[in-house]
């Protein structure tokens, strides 16, 4: 278990590594194509300009989701690997004021990557037939408290009963699961995990420090 979890903790760091990294590229690129759009503006050879602007900025610019860069350059990545297994990702998150203060890199990956993971996990265990697959990741504040509440597909016949391991539990994977509570109990929160046959939920609250 411990060595389990260990690999993952080493996964995810790699895995910020891998996220900035595209963030950078992905800026440089945009603002590179942005600059050439504003020179021919100024030269005043606005088709050339408009072609570029379709052509590479809106092209290339991926969805966004959040102002947090980290975080939105993740979930971009996820609904990648989530279209590519026909899973239908909606995304609707808000964010509090301070998030970037409350919570490290590190941790915003641990948690979101967790449990995308375990989401695209579970969808790609249902019948193959199934057309409907979807994630519905929600997050949202109230007061001082962070709502992190997401649902997803998942075969009828795999029974959540919150075991440790990846071999007795194939909804959530143990150590992820375990990693997802350690992050919950650090800010004085809780998790609810409810298995509803076809889907599975997960509820986690944070306790956010008062301003």
């Amino acid at each position: 278990m411990l060595d389990s979890t260990q690999q993952t903790v080493l996964k995810q760091e790699k895995e910020i590594e891998t996220l900035r990294t595209q963030i950078l590229e992905k800026q440089r690129y945009i603002h590179s194509h942005i600059d050439l759009a504003i020179d021919l503006c100024e030269s005043e050879n606005y088709d050339d300009m408009t072609t570029s602007i379709s052509s590479h900025v809106k092209r290339n610019y991926p969805d966004s989701f959040c102002k947090n860069a980290l975080l939105n350059t993740l979930l971009q990545e996820k609904k990648v690997i989530a279209d590519q297994s026909k899973i239908q990702c909606r995304f609707r998150i808000i964010l509090p004021e301070h998030f970037d203060s409350y919570f490290s890199d590190f941790t915003i990956t641990s948690l979101f990557s967790n449990l995308l993971d375990n989401a695209i996990e579970a969808c790609r265990l249902c019948d193959p037939s199934q057309t409907d697959l979807f994630i519905s990741l929600t997050t949202d504040f109230r007061a001082n408290m962070f709502i992190v509440y997401m649902q997803n597909s998942k075969n009828s016949n795999e029974i959540f009963t919150h075991h440790t391991t990846k071999k007795e539990s194939h909804v959530l994977h143990g150590h992820g699961l375990t990693i997802i509570e350690d992050i919950v109990s650090q800010y004085h929160g809780t998790c609810k995990w409810l298995d509803q046959k076809n889907s599975f939920s997960s509820e986690l609250l944070f306790q956010l420090p008062n301003d």
